[in-house]
């Protein structure tokens, strides 16, 4: 949810609409962004502040103790019935809710260890003991505690003999003048393109070029209890923020760290900040971050930051650097957002400063802020957001443990100032990933000394037509697109074979744009309306999904038997190379896999990797992932020469895509060692 509640955004567009047309055309063109910031401050009314705080009690944060006891009995009914994951959850809920440093947050701690400690979590398990140890538990209890803290570190010490050593960290240096970015790189600007950024070097595939740690992250609702309000790493037991029950840590680390940089401040308002959705709370944090010092100091001198500097964003030194100067020199794009949008952002802007009040604008001494300044700031962050936020994303697993499917998610949005220098491509020569807020760039492939190193924003040649990518990058970031993708596919846009449906007279692939398809057969020439078409691409989803809920309920026999009806259906309709065809390829190996037919299931993802590899490249994370899974299937069924023949390729992709270091190709690594001693022996 990047922008406010829906309930707050028709609320502001009634406010819009009741404006004389004189003071539409002011906040429509405004002569700068503190202008802006105060008139639509003088708009703001007492009901309007009421209205607000009225929404974001539907979001409250606050800690109920009536919780603490309910979560934790349940808890308690969970563990004895042996669902330890369900048991932890609880526990963790009831720690949330709990006052700090009571008793009852002691108890929660103790019972979550012995959770954990059945799921096998045993170093977390010990920091659940040492906090409980730590708040207070009982003293007729720590007997039960003391023995399983003795188990617990005799499995760690069986545990750290049986670990495979890290390999050592991948080689970095960082380039001179772009921090957190690799000495291939070096920054130019241009009237056409901005900032961007050039090749120096020969860059061979899979290259770190960028490593950056964001300025800022907020992580999305629904992420709340899976990830880390700070560092935005998975939670297995979080530690609560002390005065809310929404933010939760991976540790006191985190914790602390947070509530010094900004959290101390965001803490009360929690519910508002939900409500004025995820840019505004960006936004603020940018601001808490910064330091009412700094941010004050670029705000009063604008003007002068870019004196005399060739690129804007640099020090005086032509350095450019992923800090507050960075963020805030941003593009915030005034002139090209519509105006109800700029309404929307200043008065929501407005209302967040005047609820906030005195806890935004007194600083961390104690010295006054001045409304104004710190309102222009937010402002300005909330207009850049648009084309500069980031998406933190991670790779979500979900299916049987034989053939698990990968989903992306986005976790939280973020701001990288370096990153942001790269400009888009639809056929980009970078690939990002990421760990907790850190985000890696890499060479997708060969990139020669002298042309620009390219990101993707979100529209790719490979999901999206032409047409739809213009549209939605210049509705979003407000440029036409020139890429390379772009201006090779000019005239009639032509379907690729992995989206045509076929002629059912025929078979021959149908054509056009239009609201009618025409059989691209000179004897045929059948002519029919797309709807319906698509209407049988709907309904074939839906039976894709049907089958795989059969199979989340145990019924594999069934979900079979409908994916092969799916797999009919989808013969008569869409071409062989069509996407959803390798989707039911896939589908049918997973069921196969959970059925422990190994043979059955590597032949389906064979069939599968061939439709993935014609439509995204053969070095593709989509064709990387594919053989992934592929390994997995021959590792299991015993197929010795194949699976390791399949780890190599698997390897081969998903080490240029993620570096030697990701998770994916860890698991390969180990998966080959096991099979070359197989062979050896």
């Amino acid at each position: 949810m990047d922008l406010p509640v829906e309930k707050w955004q028709m609320h502001v567009r009634q406010k819009w609409s009741s404006l004389e047309p004189s003071l539409k055309e002011k906040l429509s063109r405004p002569s700068s962004l503190r202008a802006a910031f105060l008139l639509s401050s003088s708009l703001l009314q007492p009901e309007d502040e009421e209205y607000l705080l009225s929404l974001s009690k539907d979001f409250s944060v606050n800690k109920d103790p009536s919780l603490v006891l309910s979560c934790k009995e349940d808890g308690n009914t969970r563990f004895r019935r042996k669902e330890y994951k369900s048991a932890a959850a609880l526990y963790s809920k009831a720690l949330s809710h709990a006052e700090i440093g009571s008793p009852e947050m002691a108890i929660c701690y103790a019972n979550r260890s012995a959770a954990l400690f059945h799921l096998g979590q045993f170093e977390v398990c010990l920091a659940d003991i040492g906090r409980a140890q730590e708040g207070g538990y009982p003293e007729k209890l720590s007997p039960k505690l003391f023995l399983r803290r003795a188990e617990c570190l005799q499995k760690v010490s069986q545990l750290e003999g049986e670990r495979v050593p890290e390999t050592d960290a991948e080689a970095w240096e960082e380039n001179g003048l772009i921090s957190c970015a690799s000495p291939s790189m070096r920054l130019a600007f241009s009237k056409d393109k901005g900032r961007h950024c050039i090749a120096q070097t020969d860059i061979v595939p899979g290259e770190i070029l960028l490593k950056e740690e964001a300025f800022v992250a907020v992580l999305c609702p629904g992420e709340e209890d899976i990830h880390c309000h700070h560092c935005l790493s998975p939670l297995v037991a979080s530690v609560p923020c002390r005065g809310c029950s929404y933010a939760k840590y991976c540790g006191s680390a985190c914790a602390r760290a947070a509530w010094q940089s900004y959290h101390q401040r965001e803490c009360p308002f929690g519910g508002l900040l939900l409500a004025m959705g995820v840019f505004c709370h960006v936004a603020l944090r940018t601001i808490f971050v910064a330091g009412f010092e700094e941010v004050t100091l670029f705000v009063e001198n604008d003007e002068e930051q870019t004196t005399g500097i060739s690129i804007p964003g640099c020090d005086a030194d032509g350095r450019y650097r992923s800090s507050y100067q960075a963020v805030f020199g941003l593009l915030p794009h005034v002139e090209k957002h519509s105006p109800e949008f700029k309404f929307l952002c200043g008065f929501s802007v407005a209302a967040l400063c005047r609820v906030m009040g005195k806890e935004l604008f007194v600083g961390k001494d104690g010295e006054n802020v001045a409304q104004d300044v710190l309102g222009e700031a937010v402002l300005r962050h909330v207009l850049q957001l648009q084309c500069n936020a980031q998406a933190v994303t991670a790779l979500r697993v979900s299916g049987c443990e034989a053939v698990a499917r990968q989903e992306e998610v986005t976790l939280a949005t973020a701001l990288f100032p370096v990153l942001s220098l790269l400009n888009h491509s639809c056929d980009p020569n970078t690939s990002v990933t990421f760990d907790g807020r850190t985000a890696t760039a890499r060479a997708s492939r060969a990139i020669p000394r002298g042309q620009e190193i390219l990101h993707c924003y979100g529209p790719h040649r490979c999901r999206m037509k032409p047409s739809e990518r213009r549209q939605r990058l210049l509705a979003q970031y407000f440029f036409e697109c020139r890429c390379s993708a772009c201006t090779d596919e000019t005239g009639p846009e032509s379907a690729s074979g992995s989206t045509l449906f076929c002629c059912p007279t025929c078979r021959a692939p149908m054509q056009g744009e239009g609201l009618f398809l025409c059989c691209s057969s000179a004897s045929c020439k059948a002519m029919l309306p797309k709807e319906g078409f698509q209407h049988q691409l709907r309904e074939l989803r839906q039976h894709m999904e049907a089958a795989m809920d059969l199979l989340a309920q145990g019924k594999a026999d069934r979900s079979v038997e409908q994916l092969r009806k799916c797999h009919l259906e989808a013969q008569q309709l869409l071409s062989p190379g069509h996407l959803v065809v390798g989707e039911i390829e896939d589908h049918l190996a997973q069921v196969h896999a959970t059925q422990g037919n190994w043979p059955e299931a590597a032949a389906h993802l064979r069939r599968s990797i061939e439709v993935v590899e014609a439509h995204y490249g053969a070095g593709s994370i989509e064709v990387g992932q594919e053989l992934f899974k592929l390994a997995q299937v021959l590792f299991n069924g015993r197929f010795v020469p194949e699976a390791l023949q399949a780890a190599e390729k698997a390897e081969a992709v998903l080490s240029v895509q993620l570096g030697p270091r990701g998770p994916e190709v860890q698991e390969l690594q180990e998966m080959k060692a096991c099979l070359e001693k197989l062979l050896q022996g």
